[in-house]
């Protein structure tokens, strides 16, 4: 018997190279896919839309000045001024907020105050704050602004900021006649709303008075003193 003889297969060329291409592909796209992959125990970094945004405000802290605010949160101190009407750049206090975005506003929500006021009344405390302790420190104007909310939240006094702030005998400057016309600056509205969201330096005092100036000694005498803040002492 004769063996059969043996058949050589052949490839055409083209077949090879299209075989060759297909397999370069396959394999630079696995190799792609797994460098995507970092190894374990690498964290990718954030990309920038997860990043936190800056914050809407900043409360100074002892020695910082408008400088180092600025240069922190990336800001020029032009536009600090602008945004808080600060009169004095070289002169800011420590505990007073400063805005850090045009847009933001210092109205806080009516859920985080602990008591009721409408935009007026917020407005008429702190023009309050601005007759009773203009020329005080923003604790002190705070400390001003948590009386007349311990007030409120008082069974002893009205229960609204415009009935305790016009209760008559309580606060005189309410009654002259450029009261109407007081434009309360920066730090008197940041008091008022800080004593609006519970703020309180005096530990509930609901009266406060100059012992300087006090004209009603025997009744400031039966008074129990729980702070003294600047010019004024708080009581209950």
């Amino acid at each position: 018997m004769t063996r059969p003889s043996k058949r050589l297969h052949y490839r055409p060329a083209g077949f090879i190279r299209g075989g060759a291409l297909a397999a370069f592909v396959f394999l630079t796209a696995l190799s792609s896919f797994l460098g995507a992959i970092p190894p374990r125990g690498v964290l990718l970094a954030a990309s920038p839309q997860d990043a936190h945004p800056p914050p809407a405000y900043y409360r100074v802290q002892p020695g910082d000045t408008l400088t180092s605010i600025a240069r922190r949160f990336g800001l020029s101190v032009s536009d600090l001024v602008a945004w808080n009407r600060i009169p004095d750049p070289d002169f800011i206090r420590a505990g007073e907020l400063l805005l850090l975005h045009p847009e933001a506003r210092w109205e806080p929500s009516r859920g985080e105050l602990i008591c009721r006021a409408s935009e007026e009344e917020i407005e008429l405390l702190a023009r309050l704050v601005q007759a009773e302790a203009g020329a005080e420190s923003y604790l002190g104007r705070v400390a001003v602004a948590a009386v007349v909310v311990n007030r409120v939240r008082s069974p002893q006094f009205p229960d609204t900021i415009k009935d305790v702030i016009y209760q008559p005998g309580q606060f005189p400057p309410v009654f002259s006649p450029g009261f109407s016309n007081l434009e309360p600056d920066r730090l008197s509205r940041q008091a008022a709303l800080a004593a609006l969201q519970g703020e309180d330096p005096t530990g509930g005092a609901l009266y406060f008075y100059n012992p300087r100036l006090a004209v009603n000694r025997s009744f400031w005498a039966t008074r129990t003193v729980l702070a003294e803040i600047g010019n004024h002492r708080f009581a209950i």
